[in-house]
Parts: structure tokens; sequence; C-alpha cells
């Protein structure tokens, strides 16, 4: 039975012969891994459409993970970037193809995905140049970003824990949430937590800020900033992402 999606590709990649893989996140089934065969006559323009940023219709079918791919429409304008926000655009996609599973609905991250296309598509327009994009709002693009795809994975962060504890600084682990600094070195003594050596720790004022939204202080932002790439980089494995690579390298 053919399965008619609403879909953005996140990744594609070279497979067999005439045929490549690609990650899709879909409006329903969230992320969708398929096997495309492209055409020797050049009748096909499965190729062509299947481009990042390009709205899409796509049908598929298959009963195991891995889906064919029949028919792919571009139902929309692609969303056209450079520079610093061509980067952003690529660095969602590669959270979102490195960290979501497959076939788990994720319709407010969908949803969420779209309008950050369009927000990092206004900055450019609303820049005077490549070199001048508000960064404090495309960090904060970014920032939102990730934290609904960590909701969407189930670890969103439990800032009720800050209020039941007088300490003023936390460390952080995905495991155990926030950990208040004294607490933690006191219960290090009995060999009583995780070991968190290594791991930043963080203003309480702070993470309360993050919490209400009240992003309106480089602070508040830097912290957001250090607190969404520790908890990226360990559901990473600690592997470096490209996108980053590209940033470093503009």
């Amino acid at each position: 039975m053919q399965t008619e999606q609403t879909a953005f590709l996140l990744h594609r990649r070279p497979y067999r012969e005439n045929q490549f893989l690609v990650d899709l996140l879909t409006q329903d089934e969230g992320k969708v891994g398929a096997v495309v065969y492209v055409s020797h006559s050049g009748k096909s323009n499965k190729k062509a459409l299947l481009q990042p940023f390009l709205p899409l219709s796509v049908q598929y079918k298959g009963r195991n993970a891995l889906k064919q791919l029949s028919t792919v429409e571009a139902i929309g304008s692609s969303y056209h970037y450079q520079g610093t926000i061509l980067y952003s655009a690529l660095y969602l996609n590669e959270i979102s193809q490195r960290l979501l599973p497959e076939l788990v609905p994720c319709s407010t991250l969908f949803q969420h995905y779209q309008d950050s296309l369009h927000l990092l598509l206004q900055l450019q327009k609303d820049a005077s140049s490549l070199q001048n994009i508000d960064q404090a709002q495309l960090e904060l693009a970014l920032r939102q970003y990730e934290l609904v795809l960590l909701e969407e994975l189930g670890l969103a962060f439990d800032f009720d824990a800050l209020h039941s504890s007088d300490e003023d600084y936390f460390y952080f682990t995905l495991e155990h949430g926030f950990i208040g600094v004294e607490t933690y070195s006191d219960a290090m003594l009995y060999q009583a937590t995780p070991v968190a050596k290594g791991k930043p720790y963080y203003r309480k004022d702070l993470l309360l800020a993050i919490a209400q939204g009240s992003y309106n202080y480089t602070e508040v932002m830097a912290c957001f900033k250090q607190l969404m790439r520790v908890c990226l980089n360990e559901l990473l494995g600690g592997q470096e992402l490209h996108s980053r690579k590209l940033f470093k390298s503009y």
C-alpha cells in the first residue's frame, strides 16, 4: 500500500547502481528512510527534486523500515540560503537526520522545522549583507529548534528541580538531569552519583531564565548554547557534525 506524505529531504547518499538512499522528514510519520531508483532514460526528475529545503509530496511503500520511494513532486518553492544561514539550515537537517528514530511521528517538530526554514530565510532577507545577519536571532532560532528536537526525543529539561534546591550552580546529565554542584561533590564521597568530571556547570539564575524563555541577555544565550551543545554531543556520541565544520571554515 502506498503512503503519501508532505516531506523535506534531510540527507541523500549513493547506494547501488542507479539507486540512492534518502532520509526524509515527513509530516505524519517522522523520519523515513527510503531507496530511490533513478532511470538512465532521463524521464525521471526524482533526483533533481530530492534536494534540501524544497517542500515535497512523496509516495512510498514497503513493510520494512527502508521504504521504496515511488513518486516525488514539488509542492512549493525551495528555500535558497547562503553563508551562515545555509550552514544553519544544514545543521538543522543534520541533527534531525542523526538523532531522530525512524517512523516515529513528530508532527510538532515537522511544523517547527518549516517555521525555522521560513525564519532563516527572513533573517537572510532582512540583512543588508551576508556579513550582517542578526546573529542573536539566528542563535535563538537554532536553540529553539534544538529544544523541540530534544522534547520529541523524550528528553525535555526538568527545570522544576532547580526550584527545590538552594544551590546556585548545577551540572547536567541526560540520565540524571540537573544536579547541584555541592550535592554532587558530597555524593561523590559516597560514590552515589554519576561522574560529572569535565562537564561544565551552570548558574541557576541563567537556567531559570532559559526555563522562562527570557533570552534577552548575552549570558543567558551563552548558557543556553553550552547546555544544548553538551546534550547534543552526548547524544551524538562525541562525533563532530559536518555542518559545524562548515561553520568553522566559513
